[in-house]
């Protein structure tokens, strides 16, 4: 696995510099876009080519307990997300309860309103 990774950095390397070096000497003109274009196309190549060619000895086996673990946690987050918005009604229907006990308080004192 160390030799895969190692061998795809060197040649993923190599095409970089490679792209970089043409893309320095391209002149000015409108073909310029469509040639980063074509290089773009091969650094994307040159990333997913080792990975499509290696498919094979790659150990895909633990995706499932990713994906499982994965899930777990978003419900654990999900449980969280609920906990924390019934947390925020409680207290938002406790101050809107204290700032109607004062309102009513302070218009019960108010000698104007008391006369209409």
């Amino acid at each position: 696995m160390v030799k895969f990774l190692s061998s795809w950095v060197k040649n993923l390397s190599f095409s970089l510099i490679v792209v970089s070096i043409l893309e320095m000497l391209l002149p000015n003109n409108k073909t310029k876009k469509y040639v980063k274009v074509v290089m773009g196309l091969y650094i994307l190549f040159s990333i997913i080519s080792p990975f499509i060619e290696n498919s094979d000895k790659i150990d895909f086996s633990n995706i499932d307990t990713y994906a499982e673990a994965e899930w777990n946690t978003n419900i654990d987050n999900k449980k969280i997300d609920n906990t924390i918005k019934e947390e925020y009604l409680k207290r938002l229907k406790e101050d809107v309860t204290k700032q109607a006990e004062e309102n009513n308080s302070q218009i019960y004192e108010n000698d104007d309103y008391e006369q209409n």
